[in-house]
């Protein structure tokens, strides 16, 4: 870590958390949406939508959060992540609209076909987003194209095999997630309908997670920059994954904290292995933290705003599920009517 100053590695650290929190909490947001397409029944799907309705707009705002602190504290990799993967970004950003917008209008029509419509855009913009993500830092930690510390790929550099088998490993981890916090909150007939689903969907990851454990050492650099971490955080996401097999049935509180554990360990696992670089480059030198990151008054500037920002996120975000927690089940007051 030659030339890597405390303050980096202290903003690399809050970024990957906040990153991995994107990808826990509102992973769980993507598979109940994503879910909504396993029932037929428009009860069955009000149901799973109603377990995120209130929530997925606190949960995104840790990728906001994360970009944010990115752009403040590493403008290098900010600018050849958002230059280099232009297309893509907007296409997470129109599909992120797209799930919003449907939030709100998927019920709101006369017509069952326009309803239907508004339920395929929610289906749409909570699998996509994960995907696109999952090959964005995929082909980030395997490589591509770099020129003056700005990415220049095309789409077959970006788009491999390699980062297409994280893109899926991001949707089925999603989809995993967001079933088992849906089963907690679900009634009993339509936890019935869902169990079978989240068993296939748990026995889909092994392949996934053993062919992409198995390509790490041939398509990143993880095991000879950092062997303990990325090995320490892969037993940790095979044992959950295995104990939450386990318990799939018998413990839904337990097996949803597991799935969690299986997606935290995943995207920190990108992060862990990756620094002290950023991205990596196959055409040159890679992207590193003392190249990409802000001056030392930028940067304690940024701790400062983050020190006082970041509590009064996780206040204001434990709040708000302790409240749902909390009447979520109690009916609606006949006065909102």
């Amino acid at each position: 870590m030659t030339n890597v100053t405390h303050l980096q590695v202290i903003f690399m650290a809050v970024i990957a958390v906040e990153i991995m929190l994107f990808f826990v909490m509102n992973g769980t947001d993507f598979g109940a949406g994503i879910a909504t397409a396993f029932v037929k029944d428009q009860q069955d799907r009000n149901e799973i939508v109603k377990t995120s309705e209130p929530v997925w707009g606190g949960n995104e705002t840790w990728i906001v959060a994360g970009l944010a602190l990115m752009f403040g504290t590493f403008p290098g990799w900010y600018a050849a992540l958002e230059s280099g993967y232009y297309l893509f970004f907007i296409g997470i950003l129109f599909f992120f609209i797209l799930r919003g917008v449907a939030f709100d209008y998927r019920n709101s029509w006369q017509k069952t076909f326009y309803n239907r419509f508004w339920d395929w855009g929610l289906f749409l913009g909570s699998l996509l987003p994960p995907f696109l993500f999952g090959i964005i830092l995929s082909s980030m930690v395997s490589g591509v194209p770099m020129k003056d510390g700005f990415v220049y790929a095309g789409f077959g550099d970006v788009v491999t095999l390699f980062s297409l088998l994280g893109g899926i490993l991001a949707v089925v981890l999603s989809i995993n997630i967001g079933l088992s916090r849906v089963i907690k909150k679900v009634s009993d007939p339509l936890v019935a309908k869902l169990q079978p689903i989240l068993r296939i969907v748990n026995i889909i990851i092994y392949p996934l997670a053993v062919l992409f454990i198995i390509l790490l050492p041939f398509k990143t650099n993880f095991f000879s920059n950092r062997p303990a971490g990325v090995t320490v955080l892969l037993i940790v996401m095979v044992v959950a994954l295995v104990a939450q097999t386990w318990l799939l049935t018998k413990h839904p509180k337990a097996n949803f904290w597991l799935a969690a554990v299986v997606m935290g360990a995943f995207a920190l696992t990108i992060f862990v292995g990756l620094f002290p670089n950023l991205i990596i480059s196959t055409t040159g030198p890679n992207l590193t933290a003392p190249m990409a990151a802000s001056g030392r008054e930028s940067l304690l500037w940024a701790a400062w705003l983050m020190g006082f920002a970041m509590p009064i996120m996780i206040i204001v975000q434990a709040y708000s599920y302790h409240l749902i927690n909390k009447f979520y089940n109690t009916p609606a007051s006949p006065m909102t009517y």
